[in-house]
């Protein structure tokens, strides 16, 4: 583990009595000497640990421990199984809405394995969702962009988010052709989510995505009536999304 981690880590333990402690709040001593210790046990003692951080609401802590716990595993076993602990924890953070942490997190767990094709799916939907919440912040719709292509033969999601990141790099680079390319992914994938479906919560979802798109830019409105088109055909039989609740709604 390196000093940051290390004393981070060492700065929890000091504010448990590591003798057996009445306050629930507390680690077993156990678990916590096993945790200093370099042993077998490190590794699930620091998991242990972490976990139990994690149900006090600590995420942030929760989050450097189970990352001492991923370093421990790069030195005993491979920085691709290192990895994969980053990105748990990463979801972790994601899950309780730390997401700019869960972003370093994914960040960290790329820089062990730059081939975890589930952090970059889950750090590129990710930067395309913190890019939309700062007002279209292009730097991160880039990053989204660049990580997503690498996995839109694998997740239709991640083929529309890679899809809006485009579109929205496209516009701000002037870039007619990349934009088309950008229309046609999000075309594709919208039609995909759409086939078949009858689930109400997932035909609000969608109905969302195109009301963005004409939201966005009038001459986009065409490409949304196709879609309108597709669905009333193939998808939510009983109830079509119509242009009214589109463009109107």
């Amino acid at each position: 583990m390196n000093s940051l981690i290390s004393e981070a880590v060492a700065a929890l333990l000091e504010r448990a009595d590591l003798s057996r402690s009445t306050e629930p709040a507390d680690i077993d001593s156990r678990i916590a000497a096993d945790a200093v210790r370099e042993s077998d046990q490190t590794i699930g003692a620091l998991k242990g640990i972490g976990k139990h951080l994690l149900d006090r609401g600590q995420v942030a802590l929760a989050a450097v421990v189970f990352g001492a716990a991923a370093r421990v595993v790069a030195e005993r076993e491979d920085e691709s199984t290192a990895s994969r602990e980053l990105s748990f924890t990463a979801e972790q953070a994601q899950r309780h809405n730390y997401l700019e942490l869960a972003a370093s997190i994914f960040e960290e767990s790329l820089r062990r394995d730059p081939n975890n094709l589930e952090a970059v799916n889950r750090l590129g939907q990710l930067m395309h969702h913190l890019a939309q919440r700062a007002n279209d912040d292009i730097d991160r719709y880039r990053r989204a962009e660049e990580l997503l292509s690498r996995v839109t033969f694998v997740d239709n999601r991640a083929k529309l988010f890679h899809g809006w990141s485009q579109l929205y790099v496209a516009r701000n680079d002037s870039d007619r052709y990349a934009e088309e390319v950008a229309l046609r992914d999000i075309n594709e994938a919208m039609r995909h989510w759409a086939f078949g479906q009858h689930d109400g919560h997932e035909r609000q979802r969608w109905m969302r995505q195109l009301q963005r798109l004409v939201r966005l830019d009038a001459k986009y409105e065409s490409a949304a009536n196709e879609l309108i088109d597709f669905a009333a055909a193939q998808a939510w039989r009983g109830r079509p999304v119509t242009h009214a609740e589109v463009f109107e709604g």
